[in-house]
């Protein structure tokens, strides 16, 4: 009794118990004293995940991250295609009004051409009918001559060399006139007239007239 009354005994409780007070205390307070550092949560910017961390796992995580990137990249090479086949249906629509233009304008040269070619041939036989009436009114003049006056006119067109010219008025002559002015023309009895006789023969033939003399 006297060891438990003694002041030695109490100070040494005193300084248990005070230290017991101290070790509860830091126990109760651990979580303030000592906080737990929270764990990183690994985010990826590229792929929107499920607010539930925790229902995807790290590699889903990464093929859905590749995936995305593939998908993006595909979405980019069809637009770039999309561009190039709108350039060349450009192309083409440019290409197929420039072939329409110059088809409209072939056609209207063509028109013109031919339009031209009609008033050619328009003229022409404007020109055919006057000229023909004209060689009929001078061979009339050839058959009024005496055979030797139109010997002596058609070697003045062989003189001018407009003997084509001759010719076609002979045409109109019949063949028996023809013969008496070619009769007349060999009386002279020269190279010259005879050829002249023969040039004449040789077209009139060719243009299907030859000239028959009567017996």
């Amino acid at each position: 009794m006297k060891t438990l009354s003694s002041p030695a005994f109490l100070a040494f409780l005193a300084f248990l118990l005070s230290m017991g007070s101290i070790g509860t205390l830091v126990w109760l307070k651990k979580g303030d004293l000592w906080p737990k550092e929270p764990l990183k949560e690994e985010r990826f910017t590229s792929v929107e995940f499920d607010p539930d961390a925790s229902s995807w796992s790290a590699a889903e995580t990464h093929s859905m991250d590749t995936l995305y990137k593939e998908l993006k990249a595909l979405r980019k090479s069809l637009l770039i295609q999309e561009e190039e086949l709108q350039e060349r249906e450009r192309i083409l629509d440019a290409g197929k009004r420039e072939l329409a233009r110059e088809t409209q304008g072939l056609a209207r040269r063509q028109n013109e051409l031919k339009d031209k070619i009609q008033a050619y041939v328009a003229d022409f036989e404007r020109v055919s009918e006057s000229e023909e009436k004209n060689l009929k009114k001078l061979s009339a003049t050839f058959v009024n001559l005496s055979p030797a006056g139109a010997v002596e006119l058609i070697k003045q067109y062989d003189k001018d060399k407009k003997l084509d010219q001759a010719v076609k008025i002979l045409e109109f002559l019949k063949p028996d006139e023809i013969a008496v002015i070619f009769d007349e023309m060999m009386k002279e009895d020269d190279d010259e007239s005879t050829e002249l006789v023969q040039t004449i023969t040789e077209r009139l033939r060719v243009i299907h007239r030859e000239p028959v003399a009567e017996n």
